[in-house]
């Protein structure tokens, strides 16, 4: 990044970016998890140890590429790879400010998750190897998403996520409800894949524009005829699919029979971020719509009040936490919504989301830890058979609530937290978009 400034301040070229570093950094989970495959069953921790290079790899290079070269303003960022010319389709990359931030905290929080399953699973050898290379699918799945510049190429890593979650949602082979939530996940966000792929269809068709970055340059040229209304209706169902909208919301509950990494890992960085992800992806091309505030923030405001009253009726822990993740999803939704709306101190709605985002994943992941780690203590999640904790003289137990009342406190936005300061910009700015 301090090389491309210096070079533009004294007007020289500035380095293409490279495209194998972006690419490498995709595919580094995967591949590490796959090569977890040849390690011999006995040898957990080195199984670990490999599985945990590949989200550190992706860390790395993203944080190389960042530095080499910085964000996109400009296509700065943007990386293209030759696939098939005849088609126009190509392997091009985009490391905006957007799809850094996501990217850097999927790989991030994928180390965590790593090493946590060591512990979850023990040493349990059949499961860790087969845990780790749907791991890794997924998280490059992921990755691929937030960082693919081309259309076409984001529809494809986003069906690739719905099958690699399906293999680590429906984790108990044996168990039939967990198949079942598996294949109702599946469908849900295969659904939601469907329309996604019409809607950048009908777009790149209409507009002749197939790549993010150049629908943003062009954002004002796009217009806002019933076609181009149609792709943002049907991106939108997409979106809405994979963050648990409501009324697709049911499935992600549904989810929490998968493995606690698992639920921790999806709930707190990476799938369920996925539609919020692209509607920060659409707000400059389709923002100054008129469709735009109304059905964003409708969808989500209904989201976030109907999963919260739901949340308040469970007992079990990782319901309690998925609840609140569909109602703290249906937040983000509503800030996108408003967009660029300020909220009379300089501030947008927008500006805060992502901060927002980062803190819920950095306190929803411990949530969803400490859940299982109980699990595995106790025996229960449910909160009936968790009274009185703190004086059981459970080994750990002290901990595991002093870090639970923490992040708790974290997700209610409670005073000297991020949350609570994005919260209050964010009805900053709802007040101030109501008022005009």
């Amino acid at each position: 990044m301090v090389g491309n400034r210096w070079a533009r301040d004294h007007n020289c070229p500035v380095a293409p970016a490279d495209p194998s570093l972006v690419l490498a950094a995709v595919c580094a989970p995967v591949v590490a998890g796959l090569a977890t495959l040849l390690i011999p069953r006995a040898q957990n921790l080195a199984r670990v140890l490999l599985a945990a290079c590949g989200p550190a790899a992706s860390l790395l290079l993203l944080g190389v590429h960042l530095t080499r070269y910085g964000v996109a303003p400009n296509h700065a960022g943007t990386t293209t790879i030759d696939w098939v010319p005849s088609l126009h389709l190509d392997l091009s990359f985009l490391v905006d400010g957007l799809g850094a931030f996501f990217g850097l905290l999927v790989a991030g929080v994928g180390v965590l998750i790593v090493f946590y399953s060591r512990g979850y699973f023990g040493n349990d050898a059949s499961s860790l190897a087969r845990f780790f290379p749907a791991l890794g699918f997924f998280t490059s799945s992921m990755l691929g998403v937030f960082l693919a510049d081309h259309l076409l190429l984001t529809a494809l890593f986003w069906e690739l996520t719905s099958i690699s979650s399906f293999l680590l949602i429906g984790w108990e082979r044996d168990d039939e409800t967990a198949v079942k939530r598996a294949m109702q996940a599946f469908f849900t966000t295969g659904f939601g894949g469907l329309a996604l792929l019409g809607g950048v269809l009908l777009l790149g068709d209409t507009t002749g524009v197939w790549r993010w970055s150049d629908l943003v340059a062009t954002a004002s040229e796009i217009g806002s005829s019933g076609t181009v209304v149609a792709a943002f209706v049907l991106i939108f169902v997409g979106a809405a699919s994979k963050s648990a909208q409501w009324p697709l919301h049911y499935w992600l509950p549904g989810a929490m029979l998968a493995p606690t990494p698992v639920s921790a890992f999806l709930h707190s960085a990476t799938m369920v971020k996925a539609g919020v992800f692209l509607l920060g992806r659409l707000l400059p091309v389709f923002g100054l719509l008129t469709i735009w505030l109304p059905l964003v923030v409708a969808f989500g405001a209904v989201t976030m009040l109907l999963g919260a009253g739901l949340a308040l009726r469970q007992h079990n822990l990782k319901l309690i936490f998925a609840y609140l993740t569909v109602s703290q999803l249906g937040l983000f939704v509503c800030m996108y919504g408003f967009g660029g709306v300020t909220d009379g101190h300089g501030g947008s709605a927008i500006d805060w989301d992502l901060s927002q985002i980062a803190s819920h994943g950095l306190y929803k992941a411990p949530l969803f830890l400490i859940a299982g780690a109980l699990a595995h203590r106790l025996g229960t999640r449910r909160l009936p058979e968790l009274f009185g904790l703190w004086h059981r003289g459970v080994s750990g137990s002290r901990v595991l609530v002093v870090v639970l009342l923490a992040a708790s406190y974290a997700l209610a936005g409670g005073p000297g937290t991020v949350s609570f300061v994005a919260k209050e910009l964010f009805l900053g700015a709802a007040h101030h978009a109501a008022a005009s």
